[in-house]
Formats: structure tokens, C-alpha cells, sequence
């Protein structure tokens, strides 16, 4: 829903963004949101503080599904299966070594007390940084400019079908 609001508001303002660049934008401030709520959520000693780190994090909720937009219009055409099944292969893999590694992360919290009971989440937010500075590096004419030349590729492949068929 925040996504949503924010990427109207990105619409109706006069920043002429084009939606690739907006999708773009709305996928760096999402990874930077959810890095924050979970670096709150780590370091959070009081009730409230934890809830609204758990927020926060929830505010960037959107990162990976924008993300994925993204690619996609950076490999476009027929490589687009390909792309989400290499996605797919990954997170199935993260999926089964994560659970044991937080597991691991948890137990050497609470090993070193009550401090550092948040080390998990410390870990995936440092993570998040990272992904987030990683995203915060791509240039919205790069974005702009793979989808043209995606663009470009279907439609030569689409006046070549057209030329065969007369």
C-alpha cells in the first residue's frame, strides 16, 4: 500500500520521471527503508522500538518485487524465463540454508548474552546495506537505455517475423 501512495505521488509531482525511472527510485528508497527497520529491529531494547522497526522494515516491503521488474527490463526479450528461473534457483537455495544459519546467528546471541540476542537481524540488515548500495549505484539512463535496446531487439525480431511472412 505505501508503494503504491508513494509511486502516485511520484506520478502527480513535476519530477519527470518516466516509470522506469520511478520503479528504479522506488526500489532504492525501499532497500534503504527495509535496511533501517531491520538495523532498528537489532538494536531494539524496548517494545516500541521494535515496533516501529518491525514497520519500517514492512514500509520496504515492495524492494524485492521491484527489483525484479528491474531486471526484467534489463535482460528483456526471450531471456526473461531464464531470468526468473535463475531467481527461482536462488532463492530455493537461500531458503534452505537461511533458516539454519539465523539459527546459528541466534544461538551465538544468546551465547554472548542479552545484548546481542538481535544479532540475526544485525546481520540481514548489513545485508540489506549492502543490496541497498549495490541498487543505489544503478543509474536510471542505464535502466532507461537497456530497455530501449530490449525494445529495439523485439521489435527487429517482430519486423523480421513480419518480412518471413510475406
Amino acid at each position: 500500500m505505501s508503494h503504491w501512495l508513494v509511486s502516485n505521488l511520484l506520478n502527480k509531482g513535476n519530477l519527470g520521471l518516466s516509470a522506469r525511472e520511478k520503479d528504479l527510485r522506488l526500489a532504492q528508497g525501499s532497500a534503504v527503508v527495509a535496511a533501517v527497520g531491520t538495523l532498528i529491529v537489532a538494536t531494539a531494547d524496548t517494545m516500541p522500538l521494535l515496533v516501529v522497526g518491525m514497520v519500517t522494515f514492512n514500509l520496504g516491503g515492495g524492494y524485492t518485487f521491484l527489483l525484479r521488474g528491474l531486471m526484467s527490463l534489463l535482460v528483456g526479450g526471450h531471456s526473461t524465463g531464464l531470468l526468473y528461473s535463475c531467481i527461482a534457483f536462488v532463492e530455493a537455495l537461500v531458503m534452505l540454508g537461511s533458516p539454519i544459519f539465523y539459527a546459528w546467528l541466534f544461538n551465538v546471541g544468546l551465547d554472548k548474552g542479552e545484548g546481542s540476542v538481535g544479532l540475526p537481524y544485525m546481520v540481514s540488515g548489513w545485508i540489506l546495506v549492502a543490496a541497498a548500495v549495490m541498487v543505489g549505484v544503478i543509474r536510471a539512463s542505464f535502466v532507461g537505455d537497456a530497455r530501449t535496446v530490449g525494445e529495439r531487439d523485439f521489435q527487429s525480431e517482430a519486423g523480421e517475423e513480419d518480412a518471413a511472412e510475406r
